[in-house]
């Protein structure tokens, strides 16, 4: 059987949807199946990209950028529609909304799968989009029963709806030495203190901000706190001075964007 994933998002870059992705990718290759992707790969860099994709089991195809933003969904289409007909794939997986809108403008040849990630329902014309887009899917895939009342509240009534939570990778994210998770602790300059800890594009939506607030109140019970932030920095800025603006800056750590293999000895540290 043939897969073909289309996704706008892939490793080495940050991100729930690149990773969850990935993982498919990699688990229906480990049960046989000829697998191929199509993707986004942001925030990683070109020689980075190249590395992480020739040491896959699979082909990864990574899409362009398009200098003009209306030419985007046209050009990601274009190639979409020219790996279907040189692959021929069985079933084609496409997950982020993106990704799911532009499946939906392809013909119905082969059975589609859609999965939703639970964002914030878009309102109006989009709403009308999504719900048409998803509508024409086989099958939709929800990360969450949250995520899947969200598509019935938007008037989404699937042919095959199917609830599948998001797992860890075991062979990544374990317990780790003391001694790994002391040195990342004295790097950071919080040797003994308790740690919060957030990892997720700094965002409204990953809400990142409503730790900040409560920042004050936790002190209070338990002054020693301090709180990790791990992600891209979309929001920092307004978060530092949210922070500032509450007298907690001095607890609130921005790391930034973090390499994948840091991430256990990060989880591991904190309470």
């Amino acid at each position: 059987m043939r897969l073909l994933i289309f996704s706008t998002e892939f490793p080495p870059g940050p991100g729930g949807i690149g990773t969850h992705a990935w993982q498919l990718a990699r688990n229906m290759h480990r049960l046989g199946w000829q697998v191929r992707v199509l993707t986004l790969q942001d925030y990683a860099a070109k020689g980075e990209i190249e590395t992480f994709n020739h040491q896959q089991p699979f082909p990864v195809q990574t899409l362009e950028h398009q200098r003009l933003p209306v030419l985007e969904g046209a050009h990601r289409w274009h190639c979409l529609r020219r790996l279907e007909n040189d692959w021929q794939p069985d079933v084609l997986v496409a997950t982020g909304e993106q990704a799911v809108l532009i499946a939906a403008a392809m013909k119905r040849n082969i059975p589609r799968v859609a999965i939703w990630h639970g964002v914030i329902p878009p309102k109006g014309w989009q709403q009308n989009l999504y719900r048409r887009a998803y509508q024409r899917a086989d099958q939709i895939v929800a990360v969450s029963h949250y995520s899947y009342s969200q598509l019935v509240a938007m008037g989404i009534q699937p042919r095959r709806g199917l609830v599948i939570t998001n797992g860890a990778d075991a062979d990544q994210f374990m317990p780790i030495s003391d001694k790994r998770t002391k040195e990342f602790r004295q790097e950071i300059g919080v040797p003994f203190q308790p740690l919060l800890l957030t990892v997720g594009n700094i965002s409204e939506r990953k809400g990142q901000d409503i730790v900040i607030r409560a920042m004050p109140t936790i002190l209070k019970e338990y002054p020693e706190v301090h709180y990790i932030i791990v992600g891209l920095p979309t929001s920092q800025e307004e978060l530092t001075k949210l922070a500032r603006a509450l007298g907690v800056a001095n607890r609130v750590h921005f790391l930034g964007k973090v390499a994948q293999e840091s991430l256990p000895t990060i989880y591991n540290a904190c309470d």
